[in-house]
């Protein structure tokens, strides 16, 4: 995962993307949304490492990918803060709030699946399904993440 974020390999990122599709049924949804990235994080890596998944997601199951219906807006709290990785697993709850729905409108009935790269207290996908659900009406909202973190314990 540390090289698809910040070793610059977008390209990995979609090749595991489609390796992902291959090893899981497709879901029954109507897009695919890759959570979006504080602004200075997607300027810093020129692209959304989710968004990179979702690309090799749709290669194989062509389910469409839709990056405009969540967002990150530009808040203080929303920028330069600290990654959900160097948080206390305790501090990671900071991120409610950190998304917006622009056009609930366009949302309602819809079934999708939220991809992000990482899946470690689910406080991140969360943060995004509770936004969905309390400003739309969608019909479903499953969770697609590469990767899990384990904790090791001594």
């Amino acid at each position: 995962m540390r090289t698809i974020k910040f070793g610059q390999r977008p390209d990995l990122a979609v090749a595991l993307g489609a390796f992902m599709g291959h090893a899981l049924k497709r879901p029954d949804v109507d897009v695919l949304v890759p959570l979006p990235l504080r602004a200075d994080r997607h300027y810093a890596r020129g692209y959304n490492q989710a968004e990179r998944i979702a690309t090799g997601l749709c290669h194989v199951w062509n389910i469409p990918i839709a990056t405009e219906l969540i967002q990150r807006p530009l808040t203080m709290k929303n920028f330069g803060s600290k990654s959900q990785a160097s948080r206390a697993e305790s501090d990671r709850f900071g991120i409610y709030g950190a998304y917006d729905v622009e056009r609930p409108e366009l949302l309602k009935g819809l079934r999708m699946a939220l991809v992000d790269d990482t899946l470690t207290t689910g406080s991140t996908l969360n943060a995004a399904a509770e936004v969905l659900q309390k400003k739309t009406r969608v019909a479903d909202v499953i969770p697609l993440t590469l990767a899990y973190a384990v904790r090791l314990r001594n």
